[in-house]
């Protein structure tokens, strides 16, 4: 106590002491001041100062308290406990920070804790201490048993350990999971919550990617625990997260990547995010662009009477023919599909009753064909084709001629001579005829003008000739004949919707010549004379000197000498010796 003063104060370990249910500071009717500690714990341990004052100073006492055979309670803390789950209860060790319970389930926690004397328990949910009944059944041996958890029963969930030396708590928050919800980037398609296997789609945000380019669709999905997403393509085939499948690939996050984007890879795809609370469904649609393109140049698409025409090497433009219809072809690619238009020298082409257009789509192509009937001299001039859209725009033009039909005319050449080489004669149809040595081959060309422009044939004795054997007519469109052992006679025809003409060509096969040799006769004696004249069957002659033997005769000259010889008939024969 200390006496004379005004007002006490009660500090420890420097600290000023307040007054609760447990620490309380006491005036005693003989003036002393009493500090009353109640169950004594391990922290109470340390320096306690009383200090008074009044108007003439401050004094004070100090005591130490020592507590001894006690420890404050330690709680056993097992995180790394793996929940235990049955089909209707879960069994959580206290120290992991969060259990998630199925709704309907039990749940069980069991705390423990270490401390002298030993500690009693207390649980508190939300701050606020849980009582034994109805939904909650406590046992003393630190076990807390829910039934039934729903909704009310989620929450921060604390376990005290108390003794008289201290106190020690640890919590554990208990929740529910949460069926997965997709953000929608549209409006939602179907609105039919269906339990346990929802149907319904939303709708992500739908694509459009050029051709050859990679795109990337993503969805935004909660729920706890985080739903793993699955995406399903248009072909019906699954990916999961974390998977790829030839081109496509979904990424962790549940995004789906589509890599060198193809026509064939557009359509609906679906995601599917899924969970131990349920699933939620949402697709993208995905359109692939292509860029517009012609498949091949519009000079190469011409047709007159249904037969495909091209320029001439000389001249770039096509010519058809009067009053046969003619037509042009564009094929073109492109999505989505391009506008068509048709033009003759800059103003657009309209149908009438000889002019047509017709544009037909087969997948990622547009066909459009302009047709002309009763072709005249008017409807010449240079024709466009244009295709615009999205995709970019294409166009292209040729210039088309129209001439009067002609009759084919065979090109006769009379004045060139045959080529011969590597035992091949080339020779060209109007030549005289043709002799082949056995072993050789001999090609005939044959070539003719006219509108539209002549088909050419080949036949023997009206029989046509095709394209193998020994006699063929190669692509070029001549004449091969081999291995001639008699004489042939090729006819070559060269027709169009205007007439034909014809010519023929003989192949003769060579014979060989034979000499008949006479018998050898001795010469006479040589004659002077420089120049002589001889006839044949004569045995004499102008100084010449000769023999006849057998009915042959001989001639003997002098080297250097000139010698005529004439015949008197075909069958005469002179044998001269020099």
């Amino acid at each position: 106590s200390i006496s004379g003063v005004t007002s006490v104060v009660w500090t420890k370990d420097g600290r000023p002491l307040v007054d609760d249910d447990r620490i309380t500071a006491q005036i005693t009717q003989g003036g002393a001041s009493r500090l009353i500690i109640r169950n004594v714990r391990q922290s109470d341990a340390g320096t306690y100062t009383l200090s008074g004052e009044n108007d003439a100073g401050t004094a004070q006492t100090s005591g130490n308290i020592v507590v001894q055979g006690g420890s404050a309670p330690i709680i056993q803390r097992m995180p790394s406990v793996v929940p235990t789950v049955t089909d209707d209860s879960t069994e959580v060790m206290i120290g992991r920070r969060e259990v998630m319970v199925p709704r309907g389930m039990t749940l069980r926690i069991r705390g423990s804790a270490r401390g002298n004397p030993q500690p009693t328990y207390t649980w508190m949910k939300d701050g606020s201490q849980v009582t034994d009944g109805g939904k909650f059944n406590i046992d003393p041996s630190g076990l807390l048993q829910i039934r039934r958890v729903g909704a009310g029963e989620a929450g921060r969930y604390s376990f005290v350990a108390t003794n008289s030396a201290g106190d020690d708590r640890e919590f554990i928050d208990v929740v529910l999971p949460e069926r997965p919800r997709i953000a929608a980037a549209g409006d939602v398609i179907a609105e039919r919550p269906l339990p346990d296997s929802d149907r319904s789609y939303v709708v992500t945000q739908n694509a459009e990617v050029m051709e050859g380019k990679t795109v990337r669709i993503s969805v935004t999905a909660t729920g706890r625990p985080a739903p793993a997403i699955t995406w399903r393509l248009p072909t019906g085939r699954r990916i999961n997260s974390g998977r790829s499948y030839s081109r496509f690939s979904v990424s962790d996050n549940g995004t789906l990547v589509v890599a060198d984007a193809r026509p064939e890879d557009e359509g609906t795809y679906r995601a599917i995010a899924k969970n131990i609370a349920g699933l939620a469904k949402a697709k993208s649609r995905l359109r692939v662009f292509v860029a517009t393109s012609l498949d091949r140049p519009l000079d190469q698409s011409v047709s007159v009477s249904g037969r495909p025409v091209r320029p001439s090497r000389s001249q770039s433009r096509v010519v058809v023919i009067s009053e046969e219809p003619f037509s042009i072809r564009a094929s073109v690619r492109g999505v989505p599909e391009p506008a068509i238009s048709w033009s003759r020298d800059g103003v657009n082409i309209t149908s009438s009753d000889r002019v047509s257009v017709t544009t037909t789509t087969v997948g990622d192509r547009t066909v459009s064909t302009l047709t002309i009937t009763g072709t005249d001299t008017g409807d010449a001039g240079s024709y466009t084709f244009r295709a615009s859209g999205n995709s970019g725009t294409v166009s292209d033009s040729v210039d088309v001629a129209v001439k009067f039909a002609d009759a084919p005319t065979i090109n006769r050449v009379t004045d060139r001579d045959d080529v011969v080489s590597d035992s091949t004669i080339s020779t060209i149809i109007g030549r005289p005829d043709v002799v082949v040595v056995s072993g050789e081959t001999v090609e005939v060309t044959c070539g003719a003008s006219g509108s539209p422009d002549p088909t050419i044939t080949w036949s023997r004795e009206g029989e046509a000739i095709g394209d193998s054997g020994r006699v063929r007519v190669l692509s070029s469109g001549v004449l091969q004949v081999t291995d001639i052992q008699e004489t042939e006679t090729y006819t070559c025809t060269a027709s169009n919707d205007s007439g034909e003409d014809r010519e023929t060509i003989t192949l003769e096969p060579a014979v060989a010549p034979k000499l008949d040799r006479p018998p050898a006769v001795e010469p006479d004696k040589p004659v002077p004379d420089d120049n002589v004249t001889y006839q044949a069957g004569q045995t004499s002659g102008t100084g010449l000197s000769g023999s006849t033997a057998g009915g042959r005769s001989s001639l003997g000259a002098t080297a250097g000498s000139s010698v005529i010889v004439s015949r008197s008939s075909p069958e005469s024969l002179l044998a001269v010796h020099v």
